[in-house]
């Protein structure tokens, strides 16, 4: 019954649709931005805050649907589907590999016809055989020695074709299985000049790495008198066991170390710890002139207080075309 279940095509043809729907499903949640996509979608319709949304996704393993225990336990149903579906049929395709191709004579005794040649014996059975060399060749002599019966046989291999196309998705589906437990995917955002080396996944866990990562030098270009990013790329420093290692990682470079991919992903700006924030207040007949730094609490009355959390710089030109905040 079980052999049955798990050999079932129409079980193989679900499990495809249902990892092309998580599939697709996944490739629309983004916790960057999360008024589109999917979590936009659903924080329209419901009234709840981003944040509330995302933590509901997250219960229910949507936030990183391909590390979820659905995407694979599906990948494993249908990794078992590949297999019981080969084993089962393999050893019929055995059967037909190792039978000997049939010389049949019927076909010569029910239209005789005769060929004249003037090659000798010899020279036409080695033309015959380099003909059919890419064959299999089964000869049989006839009654009277001059006849002799030769029958060719291609294409056996043709057979395996499914299963070797079966090994090859149950080798991906195994290398999926295995990221989907021991892998993860995460962002580590490092200042330039500083190290870290955690990772923040996305649903805000964190992840040690092995070694530490120093933002040595980030390097940033624009297109000629424009403010549209051209190429950006960071030069780092791998701390780790024994002398320190220098890599330089683009936008389309990664970097592999110790079975990790380290991708230049993005990136953005972030004051000094020493920069301050100028701002004019204005209320009624009071006008003020407030200086801040980065998270420092202002209090302006009994009732309000404001502190600078982040930031985002509106970037443009001067008249000799260099950028400008």
């Amino acid at each position: 019954m079980l052999k049955k279940f798990f050999s079932s095509v129409k079980l193989a043809i679900s499990l495809f649709l249902l990892l092309l729907f998580l599939s697709a499903f996944g490739s629309f949640v983004s916790t960057t931005n999360p008024q589109s996509g999917i979590l936009g979608l659903v924080i329209k319709i419901t009234g709840k805050s981003h944040h509330e949304v995302i933590d509901i996704f997250t219960r229910l393993g949507l936030v990183d649907v391909y590390h979820s225990y659905l995407f694979i336990f599906l990948l494993i149903l249908l990794a078992i589907n590949l297999l019981v579906c080969t084993v089962t049929r393999l050893p019929s395709v055995f059967t037909i590999l190792k039978k000997e191709p049939l010389i049949n004579k019927n076909i010569f005794n029910d239209k005789p016809y005769d060929i004249e040649i003037d090659h000798k014996d010899e020279a036409l059975e080695s033309k015959i055989t380099n003909m059919l060399k890419s064959y299999k060749i089964i000869e049989e002599c006839g009654e009277d020695k001059k006849v002799k019966y030769i029958t060719g046989e291609k294409g056996k291999l043709g057979y395996l074709g499914v299963h070797i196309v079966h090994l090859g998705v149950f080798i991906i589906l195994l290398a999926g299985i295995l990221g989907g437990f021991f892998g993860y995917s995460g962002n580590i955002a490092i200042l330039e000049g500083d190290t870290d080396d955690s990772v923040i996944l996305k649903d805000n866990k964190t992840v040690k790495l092995p070694f530490k990562i120093k933002l040595d030098n980030f390097h940033l270009s624009y297109y000629d008198n424009s403010s549209k990013p051209k190429e950006f790329k960071s030069d780092i420093i791998i701390h780790d066991e024994g002398p320190d290692k220098f890599y330089t990682i683009e936008t389309n470079k990664p970097l592999k170390y110790k079975n990790l991919w380290i991708y230049q992903a993005s990136y953005g700006f972030f004051p000094s710890k020493d920069v301050k924030f100028i701002f004019n207040f204005k209320a009624k007949e009071m006008e003020k002139k407030i200086v801040v730094g980065m998270d420092e609490v202002y209090k302006i009355d009994d009732k309000i207080s404001f502190a600078v959390r982040d930031f985002a710089p509106s970037l443009s030109l001067d008249s000799q075309g260099k950028l400008i905040n």
